[in-house]
């Protein structure tokens, strides 16, 4: 079973061991490389979001939106184009965590997205959701071929620690009713000095017509939920964590506070 934090026992906790080891890393943004809107970035907690018109062909290539909510764990993306150009928006959100020394720490990371493809064939990447573990992407991205749309893994492997990664991506694939869910499980053998990663997710949406004129969308602003967790017991600082209805589950949470999941009471007694 998970430990769910408890945040009141969390907030009377004096982490100055460990304070210096784990800086301030709670990191969110959505951005957008067909300036389509300003960044929007911020490492308060606070859901970031911005929405405009893209600046391609006299800035009426199309429209794109973007949403992190790294508190409530929620990310989101859409991009469409009329035609006339391209669109894109891209989110993500990311917290450090720092495991103390000498214990081994099993980390499951976890998306849940929806979102649908409209319109006409798109060239290149419609769409890009993935966890975030130790600055590392496990995730799927989505695009037309000749085929037919396709969704495939961009699992990474062979790179320290995550030698043997590759991402579980389950649910429906269908170019108009996109349901995954993405699982990433790496255990950590945490040594005398500690260890820090960091973990979040990020979801990119974009749409390119293939042929001028032909217009359609990528729409995954439905938010997607970001979670991970940890087995109870497990020794951690952060930048905080959320509780969620689920007992089993942390959302990430960008509200600043060290937090520290400790030993029950038999454990410290």
């Amino acid at each position: 079973m998970s430990q769910r934090v408890n945040l009141h026992r969390l907030a009377v906790i004096a982490l100055l061991t460990f304070a210096a080891q784990t800086a301030h890393a709670t990191f969110q943004e959505v951005t957008s490389s067909a300036n389509c809107f300003p960044d929007a970035q911020d490492t308060t907690g606070i859901p970031v979001s911005a929405s405009g018109h893209c600046n391609t062909i006299g800035g009426t290539g199309g429209t794109a939106a973007g949403l992190a909510d790294i508190g409530g764990g929620e990310l989101g993306a859409q991009a469409s184009s009329n035609g006339q150009g391209s669109a894109e928006a891209h989110a993500q959100f990311l917290t450090n965590l720092f495991f103390l020394p000498n214990q081994v720490v099993p980390i499951t990371a976890t998306m849940h997205f929806t979102g649908s493809i409209t319109g006409d064939e798109a060239t290149g990447d419609l769409f890009q959701a993935a966890v975030t573990l130790g600055g590392l992407n496990f995730g799927v991205f989505g695009f037309d071929s000749a085929s037919g749309f396709q969704v495939l893994a961009n699992g990474q492997t062979g790179v320290d620690p995550f030698f043997h990664a590759v991402v579980n991506a389950t649910g429906s694939v269908a170019r108009d009713a996109v349901d995954m869910t993405l699982t990433f499980s790496e255990t950590f053998d945490v040594g005398p000095s500690g260890f820090t990663t960091n973990v979040g997710g990020l979801i990119d949406a974009q749409y390119d017509p293939a042929v001028t004129g032909d217009s359609g969308s990528a729409d995954f602003l439905d938010p997607a939920s970001v979670s991970f967790t940890v087995p109870a017991g497990t020794q951690f600082t952060s930048d905080g964590f959320l509780g969620t209805p689920e007992p089993t589950t942390l959302l990430l949470l960008g509200g600043g506070v060290a937090a520290l999941a400790v030993y029950g009471r038999s454990k410290r007694s």
